[in-house]
């Protein structure tokens, strides 16, 4: 079997994603899976893959509605903190490195997009 060369590298970069236990989904009050039993290597290679194919602006415009859907205020501290819950889907809560790979994205650009967020005021 012929294998694209974009599958081997990404395959290559990701080979292990499933073999090891290293980035469990979170889920409130259940015992926490590996990444790849919840959300399955093909559905985080397709997403991947979406994810690749958008051009710059676009990514970005998604990232940001994606932020301001994983958003929800901690007001048990005095300081009214936007935190954030990265999920893959509505089911699937995924840690920060794991969303990361999976957007193709560098943590200082999620960054950037936060403080876009913030400073334009989407979510009151």
């Amino acid at each position: 079997m012929k294998q694209t060369k974009l599958f081997s590298k990404t395959f290559k970069n990701y080979g292990n994603f499933g073999k090891k236990k290293n980035a469990p989904v979170k889920k409130a009050k259940a015992k926490k899976k590996a990444c790849f039993e919840k959300i399955g290597f093909n559905r985080f290679f397709k997403r991947q893959e979406e994810c690749r194919n958008m051009s710059h602006n676009n990514l970005d415009t998604w990232i940001k509605g994606q932020l301001a859907s994983f958003a929800y205020s901690d007001n048990s501290t005095t300081q009214n903190r936007i935190k954030y819950q990265y999920r893959y889907d509505n089911q699937n809560i995924v840690y920060l490195s794991t969303y990361l790979i999976l957007i193709t994205i560098s943590s200082c650009r999620l960054d950037r997009n936060k403080a876009h967020i913030k400073n334009n005021e989407w979510l009151k």
